[in-house]
């Protein structure tokens, strides 16, 4: 039988501390350094997502590749 991971209270003060310490990154990053940030998530997401066959076919019938967003 497994455990799911999230019962385990070491997984979860982990997964804890990470999100306070990535919020308090937000609040501490300029405006053009978190534009930097979100521009290259949406790239590596938009990237991804071209792997996914379903979202494959959907970006081709649209003639959008992932290289043409800047």
């Amino acid at each position: 039988m497994t455990i799911n991971p999230f019962y385990n209270p070491i997984f979860l003060t982990r997964l804890l501390k990470s999100y306070i310490i990535d919020i308090n990154r937000v609040w501490s990053t300029s405006p053009k350094k978190m534009r930097t940030y979100q521009d290259k998530a949406l790239r590596r997401m938009v990237k991804y997502a071209y792997t996914v066959p379903i979202y494959h076919k959907k970006y081709k019938e649209a003639g959008i590749h992932p290289t043409d967003i800047h």
